[in-house]
């Protein structure tokens, strides 16, 4: 479970997709207050997210690094 923060510490839409930037596979979606539950990423993914004229990425960190419990997902403006 992780919570998705753009840079001036808002979250993005309701029910935007989070999508691999390489396949383009939707592996999540954004909840209410930026939470995402993401399913089937890979240590190397780097995820992309597009909403009107805006979009953001991801580096999701590595499994190894994961704890339990909510992991806050820095999303970087692409704009």
């Amino acid at each position: 479970m992780g919570v998705i923060r753009l840079a001036d510490g808002s979250h993005p839409p309701l029910g935007i997709s989070v999508k691999d930037k390489t396949s383009h596979k939707e592996l999540g979606l954004v909840a209410d207050g930026g939470f995402v539950y993401l399913n089937g990423i890979q240590d190397d993914s780097k995820l992309t997210l597009r909403w009107g004229d805006k979009s953001c990425f991801i580096q999701p960190p590595n499994s190894s690094n994961l704890t339990t419990g909510t992991v806050i997902l820095p999303c970087i403006s692409q704009n």
